[in-house]
């Protein structure tokens, strides 16, 4: 698993412009390399624990949410938050590849929804994982992006 001072391993998250309705296949060195990042992975789009994206906006951030799906879905899950004017980027990875990567991949078969991403928060400076925060399974950790952004700003 991915841990603090480590270099974010390369790969490819997947985008659709919401004006253009383009896919866009963008590169993990193009999206985190000389900037500060605030990645949100979640186990996947629509599922309720993952209801409080909107409010993660900061200005002195690039902020994108992961999810363990396709980039159609993803997209379609982007337009449900009404107040994120694309403030958030939401990005797919279908095949779990960067998920499994990070080592915040998870086995959950045997909920129906098969390899998926753990819920985590992780802040990347150029790269490198500065803070990380992961739920494990059995923990009732809520995630409270807000809360958590006050942290990494």
């Amino acid at each position: 698993m991915i841990q603090l001072g480590d270099t974010l391993p390369d790969g490819i998250l997947y985008h659709i412009d919401a004006a253009t309705r383009i896919l866009h296949i963008l590169s993990i060195r193009h999206l985190f390399a000389h900037k500060r990042v605030l990645l949100l992975g979640v186990p996947g789009a629509y599922t309720p624990s993952c209801r409080q994206v909107p409010g993660c906006c900061c200005s002195k951030l690039i902020t994108l949410v992961t999810a363990v799906n396709d980039p159609f879905v993803t997209h379609q899950w982007s337009k449900t938050f009404a107040d994120n004017n694309d403030a958030v980027r939401f990005l797919a990875d279908g095949s779990a590849t960067f998920t499994k990567a990070l080592g915040m991949d998870i086995d959950l078969t045997r909920h129906g929804m098969g390899v998926r991403g753990r819920r985590f928060v992780l802040f990347a400076d150029n790269l490198r994982v500065r803070k990380l925060i992961v739920e494990y399974p059995g923990e009732a950790a809520n995630i409270a992006v807000d809360d958590v952004l006050k942290l990494f700003i």
